[in-house]
Formats: structure tokens, C-alpha cells, sequence
């Protein structure tokens, strides 16, 4: 998206704010040994009419992932993991 409408907010803060979710999680893969899971999405970016279609569709995406966050909440696990989960 950014590459379709320049350095915008909140696209550029999403980016930043999603790199931290990234390396978090991969600080909790290597502290386990897991192996992390490929990206199935390069290339498949969606491509938006406009800056307002692209926020409206996140928006949608954020909800899911909230929703997303509270079932994995829900579930008994290590204390760290939890809190990390809470943190996103």
C-alpha cells in the first residue's frame, strides 16, 4: 500500500507497529526453538482504489485480529506467551 500512496499515515505507522509484532513473536519462536511458519502472502497484497478503501479494509482486519487475540487468551499457556498476546 505504501508503494501505491507514498508515506501516509497511518500506513507508515502500521508498518513500524506491525515490525514490532513481528520481532516480538520472533524472539518468542527462538526462545522456544519453534521454527517460524512461511508467509503465504507475498504477492498477494491486496490493491486498494484509494487511501480510504485500504484504512476501511485494515480497520476489518484489525477487529479479526482482536477477535483472534481473545480466543488465544481464553486458553490456559505459558505466562509469558499470554502476556506478550496481551501486549499485541
Amino acid at each position: 500500500m505504501i508503494a501505491d500512496f507514498g508515506e501516509v499515515r497511518p500506513l507508515s505507522n502500521i508498518r513500524e507497529a506491525e515490525a514490532r509484532h513481528i520481532q516480538a513473536l520472533l524472539c518468542l519462536f527462538a526462545r522456544y526453538g519453534l521454527v517460524v511458519p512461511g508467509n503465504p502472502r507475498p504477492g498477494k497484497v491486496e490493491l486498494y482504489a484509494s487511501l480510504q478503501a485500504a484504512c476501511e479494509d485494515g480497520v476489518a482486519a484489525e477487529i479479526a485480529n482482536a477477535e483472534l487475540y481473545d480466543q488465544l487468551l481464553g486458553a490456559p499457556g505459558r505466562p509469558d506467551i499470554l502476556a506478550l498476546l496481551h501486549n499485541l
